[in-house]
């Protein structure tokens, strides 16, 4: 586990989207959508992204889980070297905005292109763009610069719930805060794109009652359930279709003590 902290410079709004389960080099990714959101975030000020994993799809040659048909066109031709490829594309894609990254975790998907074939895309990734390594899972502070509100504290993890019900996720994520204190959970792996959120009770330092809202996000996919006239794992187990894209959280700051957190589907 990972803990990190980063110091952005002071505005008055900010956004966060994270990224991740991208799974570039399947068929059924819409890589034309996740492109969009690279510009978005890169045209907007002050926009940052975390990435959660499984940017790239790491199904290479020799392994049983590899169906040519399965695989994205513009990759066929370099099916030989297919792991390499998706992750030159991918470091290519995200170059434009390596600067608005705050972290990269690791994804399972990277993980067993790292144990079982030396490839080790995740952390390329992180050493070639110059980002952050936030390993598996992490408690990661956003500190505004001059602000005296307390930091921001985000829990991020690739994720690990692999239950078919919408509830069972957001149970999941949501049992985290047992564990691990802070203001935003996020997990993905699971393609569920979803925000909740509860409130709890504490004193605050004056001895008065307050209110803390805690968010919980299952950051999304670009991997399309069903696509007509191709073929995709999704298929064979009839998972659930899932709406592709990314959850967006945003920062106000309201005054030299207090920052607002809002949260968007």
């Amino acid at each position: 586990m990972e803990s990190i902290t980063k110091i952005i410079p002071k505005t008055r709004h900010y956004d966060i989207v994270p990224l991740g389960d991208v799974q570039y080099g399947n068929i059924n990714t819409d890589i034309n959508k996740f492109k969009v959101m690279i510009n978005y975030i890169k045209n907007t000020p002050d926009c940052y992204t975390i990435l959660m994993g499984d940017m790239c799809e790491g199904i290479v040659t020799g392994d049983k889980r590899l169906d040519i048909l399965s695989v994205a066109p513009q990759l066929r031709d370099r099916i030989d070297n297919i792991a390499m490829a998706e992750y030159q594309d991918m470091r290519d894609m995200l170059m434009p905005i390596k600067d608005k990254i705050l972290c990269s975790l690791r994804g399972n998907h990277g993980e067993t292109m790292r144990k079982y074939h030396g490839v080790d895309f995740d952390g390329w990734l992180c050493q070639e763009l110059g980002i952050t390594n936030a390993g598996y899972m992490a408690l990661m502070r956003i500190k505004i610069e001059n602000v005296h509100a307390p930091p921001i504290t985000l829990f991020l993890q690739h994720g690990f719930s692999s239950s078919r019900k919408k509830g069972a996720k957001v149970n999941a994520i949501e049992d985290l805060a047992a564990g691990w204190d802070a203001d935003i959970y996020l997990l993905g792996h699971s393609h569920e794109l979803n925000v909740s959120s509860n409130v709890y009770i504490r004193m605050n330092n004056r001895g008065h009652l307050t209110e803390k809202k805690r968010y919980f996000g299952h950051t999304g996919s670009y991997l399309n359930s069903y696509i007509e006239g191709t073929f995709n794992y999704a298929e064979v187990k009839a998972y659930p279709p899932l709406k592709t894209g990314s959850i967006k959280f945003m920062f106000d700051v309201i005054s030299e003590e207090k920052i607002d957190i809002h949260a968007r589907e």
